[in-house]
């Protein structure tokens, strides 16, 4: 193969697998720019002094995108819509019972 046909079938490779890479890619960067906010960003200019204390009194917005979602456990209950509208009314929602389930649910019967 000539070197140009190497070339296309890498360029081809590269932009074919770029809906993986992209979003990745993209969310490095919003997170490095947000990061080194007030030293500019990535490629900005150092921020004056007075454009400095604006930055640190007016705090971005943005979503932390580092949310703990808690991990649904097997056996655990899901809350439903109606557990913010029974603690409107100020009686305590259900909790879902720790663990996996009852005992007598876990085993077979007969099982020692």
């Amino acid at each position: 193969m000539s070197d140009l046909n190497k070339s296309l079938i890498k360029y081809g490779l590269l932009i074919l697998t770029s809906p993986i890479w992209y979003p990745f890619l993209k969310a490095v960067w919003q997170e490095l720019n947000t990061a080194l906010r007030a030293d500019g960003g990535l490629l900005g200019k150092l921020p004056s002094p007075r454009e400095r204390a604006e930055l640190e009194r007016n705090p971005p917005l943005d979503e932390d995108p580092l949310v703990n979602v808690p991990i649904r456990r097997p056996g655990e209950k899901v809350a439903r819509g109606r557990s913010a509208a029974t603690s409107a009314r100020g009686a305590e929602p259900r909790r879902a019972e720790p663990g996996f389930g009852r005992a007598d649910r876990t085993r077979p019967k007969g099982f020692r």
